[in-house]
């Protein structure tokens, strides 16, 4: 535990300065779209972690993948602010970890930074800076999230909010598909992602995301692939 903390600090360290280097060479960052957050605190995702991410926009940038969890750690010492574990697991059950640094503004918007990922964004360096903006919980633990990509997107700026990368998020694997339906609703209607697109991911890894300890995990969807066919686990982080 020790060990992880150390290097939450160098984390924090190299990515901060790494990205006010990313954001002087690119001025010309993407701009959010206006949205109505809600003041959803960050300590509410570190207590819910981890989350299984449900569905999707825009579908291109994520249909190689099976499985995306996401894991918000504290970090001693650093006010509301965590190290954000990210696992990709994609359709041929490879498993890729990424990490970023997130924390929060004001309830209901955080701020983050960490590689540019799928794909190695050459005019930012290599890192992703972006800004998640909470839009609702329409159920327990289920969220939507539009994530204002500021520097690092592949490919490139959103010109319409169809284009935006919104997702629903659950901390149960086998959430339920009405309140999924809910937060595509509430996405494109309230928060006018007109005609957006969403795709929901199949989650058939066996437990892709690791639990905490005490915490259960969500156990295999339907139809879920065999232990064997879950290849070594690769790590990816862009410097």
């Amino acid at each position: 535990a020790k060990c992880r903390h150390v290097m939450a600090y160098l984390y924090v360290i190299f990515f901060l300065a790494h990205a006010s280097t990313s954001f002087a060479q690119d001025c010309m960052s993407c701009r959010c779209f206006d949205v109505n957050q809600m003041a959803y605190p960050i300590s509410d995702f570190v207590d819910g972690s981890p989350f299984y991410v449900q569905s999707i926009s825009p579908p291109m940038m994520y249909n190689d993948y099976d499985t995306i969890c996401l894991d918000f750690i504290p970090i001693n010492g650093f006010v509301n602010t965590t190290l954000l574990q990210v696992k990709y697991t994609t359709n041929d059950m490879e498993q890729i970890p990424v990490e970023y640094i997130e924390s929060q503004i004001v309830p209901g918007l955080f701020s983050g930074v960490g590689p540019s990922f799928p794909d190695y964004n050459v005019q930012s360096a290599g890192s992703l800076g972006y800004k998640d903006y909470i839009l609702t919980e329409s159920c327990p633990n289920i969220y939507l999230i539009y994530r204002c990509e500021l520097i690092g997107r592949n490919p490139g700026c959103p010109m319409m909010r169809k284009q935006a990368t919104v997702m629903v998020i659950s901390s149960d694997r086998k959430a339920q598909q009405g309140c999924i339906d809910n937060e595509k609703v509430y996405a494109e209607f309230i928060n006018e992602f007109t005609d957006i697109k969403f795709y929901d991911l199949p989650n058939k890894a066996v437990n892709p995301c690791s639990p905490r300890p005490g915490k259960m995990p969500s156990g295999p969807a339907p139809g879920s692939a065999d232990d064997t066919n879950i290849l070594k686990i690769t790590g990816l982080l862009h410097i």
